[in-house]
């Protein structure tokens, strides 16, 4: 299985993580001149825009895996979903907006979903 595969399937799994929890996918691997944004879910008022990171079968430190999105990863995806809003907007006025990033660590007998907040921009 190459890294695509990978990726795809860990995506897969994401939203059915965020589907079990109550949200609604609006728009999944969106592309913008300044880069692609996994999910955009909703529930309710709230739009979460998430980045999917996966590891397989090795699972790495969790203290090391907040470095593996860079703030200007993040600003990337703030530019990305401003693109969103402009084709989308009038359909999420009045939202907040929460930028997430999940782990997706699949090992050879379990999946574990690892949510963390992305930092500041």
């Amino acid at each position: 299985m190459n890294n695509r595969e990978k990726g795809r399937i860990a995506e897969n799994l994401a939203e059915a993580y965020y589907r079990f929890r109550g949200y609604r996918v609006v728009a999944r691997n969106f592309h913008s001149h300044y880069g692609e944004i996994d999910l955009i879910l909703e529930k309710g008022r709230e739009l979460r825009i998430v980045e999917v990171k996966s590891s397989w079968y090795r699972i790495r430190d969790r203290n090391e895996l907040g470095n593996r999105v860079t703030r200007r990863k993040i600003r990337h995806l703030a530019f990305a979903l401003e693109k969103f809003l402009s084709i989308n907007g009038s359909n999420f006025e009045n939202r907040s907006f929460i930028f997430e990033v999940l782990f997706v660590l699949v090992g050879r007998e379990h999946i574990e979903f690892l949510p963390f907040s992305a930092p500041a921009i």
